[in-house]
């Protein structure tokens, strides 16, 4: 037993010496604030911003050619997984916030987040599907809440100063559910990429399917199902969602 205990004891110090050496390999700016332990695996490039402030127990995954980025002034709290594979590129703006939790995975794809993007608790973004993924793009200011999911399997585009509410999916991908042979949710898969426009509202629980577009200044309602295009100034709820009101615009 004590044996068994040595042994773990020596495993979990020589991991959290690779986790420095990986560390030491990143291009790291002034003033930079780093609670250890921080988790830092694979050859790839890791590079954080001045005065940028990493908590405890954030994993950084970067495999070999791959490269995450880090701003400057950006906080990447406790806990929150950045994981670029082989050739794939996670690049975060000045001044973005990613919360507790909250899982970034680009296995080939460029996932970019402008300046002062905040990303809330337990978010998760990543592709649904492991064959397929899109590149993603966010405009600066734009907020994602929590629990939010968005999937990757396709393209996906959120404008400046959106703001995506708690616990709310944006899908890429859908199964082809028509052959009798299979069942429904091992289908061949379905891919079309997502835009949501500047200064859109997607308010709590909401879902968004593959193939939509969200006008810019659209607000939807909460607990809606986008299954269309939803014009720009309006209001859209529902299931599925349709326009219930234009907004007032002083253009």
């Amino acid at each position: 037993m004590i044996i068994k205990w040595l042994t773990y004891k020596l495993q979990r110090l020589a991991r959290h010496f690779y986790w420095l050496f990986r560390l030491s390999r990143a291009r790291i700016g002034k003033g930079v604030r780093i609670s250890f332990p921080v988790r830092v695996e694979g050859q790839g490039r890791l590079v954080i911003g001045d005065r940028a402030q990493i908590g405890r127990n954030v994993y950084f995954g970067i495999g070999q050619g791959g490269e995450i980025k880090i701003g400057s002034g950006c906080r990447i709290d406790q806990g929150a997984e950045i994981i670029a594979g082989p050739g794939a590129q996670i690049i975060l703006g000045d001044n973005c916030w990613v919360m507790k939790g909250t899982v970034i995975r680009a296995r080939q794809g460029k996932f970019v987040f402008g300046k002062q993007v905040n990303i809330a608790t337990y978010v998760q973004i990543f592709s649904r599907e492991q064959e397929v993924e899109g590149n993603l793009s966010v405009g600066d200011g734009s907020h994602i809440n929590d629990y939010a999911m968005l999937d990757m399997a396709d393209d996906l585009s959120l404008g400046k100063e959106v703001a995506v509410g708690q616990f709310s999916i944006i899908f890429t991908h859908d199964h082809d559910y028509s052959d009798p042979v299979k069942p429904a949710w091992k289908g061949g898969i379905e891919t079309k990429p997502v835009h949501i426009q500047d200064g859109a509202w997607i308010g709590a629980k909401v879902i968004i399917l593959h193939g939509v577009s969200v006008g810019e200044r659209t607000v939807i309602a909460s607990a809606a199902v986008v299954t269309k295009d939803c014009p720009a100034e309006t209001i859209c709820a529902g299931v599925p969602a349709k326009v219930i009101k234009k907004i007032n615009s002083k253009k």
